[in-house]
């Protein structure tokens, strides 16, 4: 049936549209059946399968929309699929709609011949393969599976990442989606302090759809915990940081007031780890990028003066400051928290050693300090899952990766894009440092900057020589 495809497809180009309605007509006839008998299941299914044929008809025609989808879905947690396991107490199984959009986009791509499986790290395949052989002997299968599909989607979306963004227009396309989502991102945060719940709605027996918007002892999210929230808000306004170049003056300014917004959306969240990976992020790009550097004093004064400025405008939205009593615990009972996390990684270590550095396969370690949902270090948690050989193999991924950024900003001719990956690659350090203490190896912003950086890459490969030199 696949290969039919592919040889209608390949007798109507994707270039033709033309061949593109027919492509979506071929495509969607087979599966008006399969829709109708769903109606006879459960019609709430329905509705639901509907919603996704249409977005995989609009993705089939604008491929570039699927990945507009997928940075929309990236930061969401709020909207989700939820089912009760029996592995665990009190503990349901929770999946973001973030693979559906990456998955539906791949297809797309693949039908139309335009997959670069060539740009991908092999080490990333690598690594897939191995967690696929840990789903034979993890400890809790129902959540491995929820981590399997989280790590296919995350790398899925490596695959559209680097398959479509070819070329500076196409990146600053994507920069500008992100800037523009991000100021959503700050108004569902902000929001939540004011209208926040929960809405279910049951797609089949013990499987249901769910809209949140979360608030957590009075620190506001929108979209995810406050930890995450803080986190993605953080790289974001560096992202923001990186479309300057690129823009005329006044929309720079739109940017500068998003980077502000951002910046007081990551102190409401009260994330101590995001806080500080914010502020160490916007004094490394100082010194590491050279058009910053070269007035390091004065941009260093500029960002005091923009830190101080954030403390009337946080008081003015949560007048509750949460943050500064969670830095004053933290210091007056800061063993608490620490304790708290050395006793799951302690269990952790020894199941490690009791399987001979094999690991609890993906998804097994958490049932071991259930109900904790995660191991709250980024870097333990793979090791607890997948065993020194998927540690080494991820280590090396990381590393990889963030020598594809240094490698970039060394051949880069185009003092734009090499601007913007001296800020990608803060960002990128911002959240492997804000790992040390919190999330887990799927978490997918960490992919999102491997994806973008080899994105880069390839951009800057594949530059024209005519472009101007760096900066």
């Amino acid at each position: 049936m696949l290969d039919m495809i592919r040889k209608i497809s390949f007798h109507f180009p994707t270039g033709d549209i033309h061949g593109k309605h027919m492509l979506m007509f071929v495509l969607f006839i087979p599966l008006l059946p399969l829709l109708a008998v769903s109606t006879l299941v459960d019609p709430e299914l329905t509705i639901f399968f509907s919603i996704v044929l249409v977005i995989f008809m609009i993705i089939v025609a604008r491929p570039m929309w699927g990945l507009f989808a997928c940075i929309v879905m990236l930061p969401l947690e709020n909207v989700k699929l939820l089912w009760n396991t029996p592995l665990r107490t009190d503990t349901v199984e929770m999946i973001s709609m973030f693979p559906i959009p990456a998955f539906l986009t791949v297809v797309a791509l693949i039908l139309s011949r335009k997959t670069n499986l060539k740009a991908l790290l092999p080490s990333l395949i690598l690594f897939f393969a191995y967690a696929t052989f840990s789903l034979f002997y993890t400890q809790d299968i129902y959540h491995g599976l929820n981590e399997y599909l989280k790590l296919t989607g995350n790398l899925i979306m490596v695959l559209v990442f680097v398959s479509l963004i070819t070329d500076k227009t196409k990146l600053k396309q994507v920069f500008t989606v992100i800037a523009i989502m991000s100021f959503f991102m700050f108004v569902l945060e902000v929001s939540s302090q004011y209208v926040n719940g929960t809405e279910k709605i049951k797609l089949m027996q013990d499987v249901y759809l769910q809209f949140q918007l979360p608030y957590h002892s009075k620190r506001p999210s929108g979209f995810a915990s406050p930890g995450v929230v803080g986190n993605f808000l953080g790289a974001y306004a560096l992202i923001n940081i990186a479309l300057l170049p690129m823009y005329g003056s006044k929309v720079k300014g739109l940017l500068l007031v998003n980077v502000f917004l951002l910046s007081v959306g990551v102190v409401l969240t009260a994330s101590k780890a995001a806080l500080g990976t914010l502020i160490m992020g916007l004094f490394s790009l100082v010194f590491l990028a050279p058009r910053l550097r070269r007035h390091a004093i004065k941009w260093s004064a500029a960002i005091v003066a923009f830190l101080i400025l954030l403390l009337p405008v946080v008081y003015l939205l949560q007048q509750d400051v949460v943050m500064a009593k969670r830095i004053s615990s933290a210091v007056t009972a800061g063993s608490s928290y620490l304790k708290e996390r050395l006793t799951w990684w302690k269990i952790g270590f020894q199941s490690l050693i009791d399987s001979y550095f094999v690991g609890d396969g993906i998804g097994g370690y958490v049932k071991l300090i259930d109900p904790y949902p995660y191991a709250h270090s980024y870097y333990f948690s793979v090791i607890f899952d997948l065993g020194l050989i998927g540690f080494v193999i991820y280590m090396y991924i990381l590393l990889r990766s963030l020598l594809v950024y240094v490698k970039s900003i060394l051949l880069s001719r185009d003092g734009d894009v090499q601007f913007a990956a001296y800020c990608l690659f803060t960002a990128f350090l911002m959240t492997l440092v804000y790992g040390l203490v919190d999330e887990e190896y799927t978490y997918r912003l960490v992919f999102f900057f491997i994806a973008i950086g080899l994105s880069i890459r390839n951009i800057i490969m594949h530059a024209p020589a005519t472009e101007h030199p760096s900066e």
